[in-house]
């Protein structure tokens, strides 16, 4: 369901932090505890002409921003942090290690949020900019095939924002801006239906906020 999503931390309960602690980040770090070994035997530094290791981490800017509530915001801060400190400790073995930042992305349960009528209630964001999971895919496998990418490992990175960098789209050609841009922010925050409407998209200009001011607190309500 989506009702884990939206509410206060005492009304969402214990059952909230542990379907992100448990689920989403213990299984980034059993995953990789048991991949590492793995990697180790077989990197490419070692033998053989395969890319480098990479451990993908699933994060968002819920790391970094109030998003949702209480207990997804600790989890993905915590999934940031966990890819800092791993990258640490895989630097001398040449494995590579990144926290995606998806947008707003149009998975099962964000449509099941849309049906029931929670995402227009609690969220408000219209979903013209939304990503595919796909989307994330692509970025992941973009970072995994450059030969430069231990210049990523240890940080947190913005799928819309490696789509300009590394040229790739969505399936259908379309390029979903970052969620701190203004071709996002503007749409989402600032314009009500009638102006989204009436307003060209293309002559919003792709200027993106600093991440500092990302980071000061919950986003405004949408128009």
């Amino acid at each position: 369901g989506t009702s884990g999503l939206f509410g206060k931390f005492w009304e969402v309960g214990v059952q909230a932090w542990d379907a992100i602690h448990t689920v989403g980040l213990r299984s980034h770090y059993v995953a990789s505890c048991y991949a590492v070994p793995l990697m180790k035997k077989n990197n490419p530094k070692r033998k053989g002409s395969m890319a480098r290791p990479m451990i993908a981490m699933i994060s968002s800017f819920g790391g970094i921003t109030y998003t949702f509530n209480v207990a997804y915001g600790v989890g993905k801060a915590a999934v940031d942090r966990l890819a800092k400190d791993m990258a640490v400790e895989l630097k001398d073995e040449d494995i590579q290690v990144t926290s995606f930042y998806p947008g707003v992305v149009l998975t099962e349960r964000t449509q099941r949020a849309v049906d029931s009528g929670d995402w227009s209630k609690e969220v408000g964001i219209p979903l013209e900019n939304a990503e595919s999971p796909g989307y994330t895919g692509k970025a992941i496998i973009a970072v995994a095939k450059d030969d430069d990418n231990m210049t990523k490992t240890g940080t947190f990175q913005v799928v819309a924002e490696l789509a300009s960098e590394y040229k790739f789209t969505e399936d259908n050609g379309f390029r979903p801006p970052s969620i701190r841009s203004l071709k996002f922010l503007l749409p989402a925050y600032a314009f009500d239906e009638e102006t989204r409407k009436k307003v060209d998209p293309n002559l919003i200009p792709d200027w993106k906020l600093p991440f500092f001011i990302m980071k000061n607190g919950e986003p405004p309500k949408p128009t």
